[in-house]
Formats: structure tokens, C-alpha cells, sequence
């Protein structure tokens, strides 16, 4: 049996290289970058107008002139092409070029009109580049905006467009296998079900925690034999990710971890100090394939692939963030055992708290809860106040 840390490292060195591919801009969303997002160009690329007015060149001590003449009018998509003379002024539509002679824009509500002339309201007060977006203000050209194994999000989307990535640098996506084991799962629709027999929930606990991966998910079931295992996992071992639930601890039908074997995967771990989630089998093949033995309670499904699945995940898209932040523990919790222990946890206004259930095999452990949380194995007692590894289910990157 080995740490929660060793059995991360082991893991995240495992991780799997996905092949680099430009993605159109909306079917990216939820891929990660593979390479840095750079700016062709300063952005906005010109001085440009945050409000509709007047235009003009002030030195910025001088008194501003009572008076100014207009010269014209520019609009969004047009650029001034001719010298702009001494005490002239332009109008000047929100979103247009500001000629770089001019360095004030007074809101059109701040002025009036009167034949060719244009005066301003009392009281108002100038200031250079005042209303005016500077040119690179916002981005200058050559800076990295995203950085590679970044997860495009849906509030990348406009500033990609803006950037003229109408294809983006991800990556094509993984194929997984998911197979649910044991002589007693049944598909959740079937019409009838015999006393014995249970529904099959966790290949759609996982479809549901891996939906925003670039991934490719099969399903398939398998028997409590050591024949119907291997059929499946010889199937399976052709993706890159195989995720196996149920069988992988010491009963007499956990034919699991025998079966991997079997069919030429390495064994890199089996069993692990956290609670709930012990039996974890980890392992590789040949092939590449890499394999993630869970065991069958809902509890420990959800912790295996919060803890060690999504990680591995992220790794293979050069995405080193977290699957958990930390927030303020608002009671006190003893340490029973010496395991590392996940928690199902509410997060509150002031932090996160543990949320009472009846254990791994409970289906409604994680039911309006909001995460999971650590209890680290080295710390006997978890104070109010303290900072604790807080895994919402849903992360938002």
C-alpha cells in the first residue's frame, strides 16, 4: 500500500502526449491550449474613441480654447486621412480611430453647435487622452494572452475571435473506455430488477465528472470471470484511458487486477492510504494504454476520479492546475485513522464543512453537496480556521 502523494507522482508521470490539432473556435471550448495565444498586433490597434464627440489637441496648460472649428466627422471603420489644423477639432463616433495629432475627446453631451463651430459647457473640466483608449492599451503585440495548457473557457471565445484565432492550438481528443463490472449491474432503464441486482451508476458518475474533457467515451460491461474481464479489457486496452469500476479489491470475485495482468498491463500500484478508495489499481500497458482500477462503491468512484483521474487528465494536456482549492475549515474534525480521508463537504459563506452520510457505498452521499474535502493523514486534528484541499465537483477553471 503506498501514500496518496507517491501514488499521485506515480500517476501524473504516466501521462499520456496529445496530439496537437487546430480545433474551430467553438468546438474548442473545454480543450486546453497547446500552444501560447500571442497578440499579431496592439490592441486596441489605434487610438480609439470610448464615446461619441469632439475631438481635439490641447498642450494640457494652456486655457482650452472657447471655440473650436469642425473639420469633419469619423466614424468606426474609417481612419482621418488629412492634417488636422490648429484650433480644428473632429467628431468622432465611439469605436473610430482617433487621430494621434488629437489627445482629448469631449462627450457629445458636453458640447453644442453652431454652424461650423463647436463650444463646450461650463464647468466641465480636460484632461489628456481623456475618453480615448490608447493604442496597446489593452494588449501589446507579441504578448503572450494565454498560455499553453490553458483550458479554453466560453470567456475566451471573444477575445480569441479579436485575436483572429478562428482555429485554435488544442489538441484532438483521448479515446476512454469505461467498464462496469460485476454479475449484479444492470442498465438504470430496465423495466424490472430482481432484489439482488443494482442499477448501474458510476459509468454515469464518471461521463458526468469527465464531460468537459476533450475525450471520447465507450462503455462497456463485463461479468465477475476472469473470461468475461479479459474479452473486455482486450476491447478496451485500444484508448488511451481505460477506467474500470468494481472488482479491483480482495474478495473472491475481484478478478480486476488478475485479469489486467492477464492481458499484459503493468501493475505501478494497488491499494492506496485514503479512505474511502483503498483498492485503487493503477497500471500500463505496452501500447500506452493506461489503466485506473476504481473500486464499485458511488463514494470511492467519485474520489478516484476527483483525485487522481482528472489530474492524469489534465497532465496529458500540459494542464498543471488543481482539481482542488483551498478554503477555511469551519469546525473541528478528528482523525481516526491513519489514512488521508475525503469527506463529502458544503461549502459555506465563511468556508467549507463536512456533510454527515453513511459511507462509501451510500448513493446519496454527494446529493446537495458541494465537494469533497482532505483530511490529511499527518494531522490528528483539523482546527476551525484552518486552510484544507477543498475538490468541488465542478471547477471552473
Amino acid at each position: 500500500m503506498i501514500s496518496f502523494e507517491d501514488a499521485q507522482k506515480i500517476v501524473l508521470s504516466k501521462k499520456l502526449k496529445a496530439s496537437p490539432n487546430n480545433i474551430t473556435l467553438l468546438e474548442s471550448i473545454g480543450n486546453f491550449y497547446s500552444e501560447d495565444i500571442v497578440a499579431d498586433r496592439n490592441y486596441p490597434p489605434f487610438n480609439r474613441a470610448a464615446v461619441d464627440g469632439i475631438a481635439f489637441y490641447w498642450d494640457g496648460t494652456s486655457p482650452v480654447k472657447e471655440s473650436y472649428k469642425l473639420a469633419g466627422t469619423v466614424f468606426a471603420g474609417e481612419m482621418w486621412q488629412t492634417e488636422i489644423q490648429e484650433f480644428e477639432c473632429l467628431r468622432i463616433m465611439t469605436g473610430a480611430p482617433v487621430p494621434k495629432q488629437l489627445n482629448v475627446l469631449v462627450r457629445v453631451e458636453d458640447i453644442s453647435a453652431e454652424n461650423n463651430s463647436i463650444y463646450f459647457k461650463k464647468g466641465i473640466t480636460f484632461t489628456p487622452m481623456q475618453n480615448i483608449a490608447k493604442e496597446g492599451e489593452d494588449v501589446l503585440k507579441s504578448t503572450v494572452v494565454l498560455k499553453k495548457g490553458m483550458r479554453v473557457t466560453p470567456q475566451h471565445v471573444g477575445t480569441l475571435a479579436s485575436l483572429g484565432y478562428g482555429f485554435v492550438p488544442s489538441y484532438d481528443f483521448l479515446t476512454t473506455t469505461i467498464i462496469r463490472t460485476g454479475n449484479e449491474i444492470i442498465e438504470p432503464t430496465t423495466d424490472t430488477i430482481a432484489s439482488w441486482q443494482i442499477r448501474d451508476s458510476n459509468s454515469f458518475t464518471i461521463r458526468a465528472l469527465l464531460k468537459d474533457y476533450p475525450l471520447n467515451i465507450d462503455v462497456r460491461s463485463a461479468l465477475d470471470t476472469i473470461d468475461a474481464l479479459k474479452e473486455q479489457i482486450e476491447a478496451g486496452k485500444e484508448s488511451n484511458i481505460l477506467i474500470l469500476t468494481g472488482g479491483v479489491s480482495a474478495g473472491d470475485a475481484d478478478y480486476v487486477p488478475e485479469a489486467l495482468v492477464a492481458c499484459g498491463f503493468t501493475c505501478h500500484f494497488h491499494k492506496v492510504r485514503i479512505r474511502p478508495g483503498k483498492p485503487i489499481w493503477f497500471g500500463t500497458h505496452p501500447n500506452g494504454c493506461v489503466a485506473f482500477g476504481l473500486p464499485g462503491n458511488p463514494y470511492s468512484v467519485q474520489i478516484g476520479i476527483k483525485v487522481l483521474v482528472e489530474p492524469f487528465i489534465r497532465a496529458c494536456f500540459s494542464n498543471s492546475d488543481n482539481t482542488f482549492t483551498n478554503k477555511v475549515f469551519t469546525h473541528e474534525r478528528l482523525q481516526k485513522i491513519d489514512f488521508d480521508e475525503f469527506i463529502v463537504a458544503n461549502e459555506t459563506a465563511t468556508g467549507v464543512e463536512v456533510k454527515k452520510h453513511n459511507g462509501s457505498g451510500d448513493i446519496s452521499a454527494t446529493l446537495f453537496s458541494t465537494g469533497m474535502l482532505r483530511h490529511n493523514a499527518s494531522i490528528k486534528k483539523m482546527e476551525a480556521g484552518m486552510s484544507v484541499n477543498y475538490y468541488p465537483w465542478i471547477k471552473v477553471d
